[in-house]
């Protein structure tokens, strides 16, 4: 009998550690999900300013060329 009862108590208590390990396995792979996902964002905001940096630097660019051709043309119909 003790020795049964030993047996379920192992029993259980290995099950128990399987579920434990399964889930500090699920919860890790959870975190680094959320993680993931994160970054993820992170990265598409990244590339998303780095366009718009772009795309305002050639605005920039663009708007001092117009100005400049406009100069340009006064100063030659001077």
């Amino acid at each position: 009998y003790h020795f049964y009862k030993q047996l379920t108590f192992y029993k259980f208590y290995y099950h128990f550690y399987k579920q434990l390990t399964f889930y500090k396995f699920y919860y890790h792979f959870y975190k680094q999900l959320t993680f993931y996902k994160f970054y993820y964002h992170f990265y598409k905001q990244l590339t998303f300013y780095k366009f718009y940096y772009h795309f305002y630097k050639q605005l920039t660019f663009y708007k001092f060329y117009y100005h400049l051709t406009i100069i340009i043309s006064l100063l030659f119909t001077l």
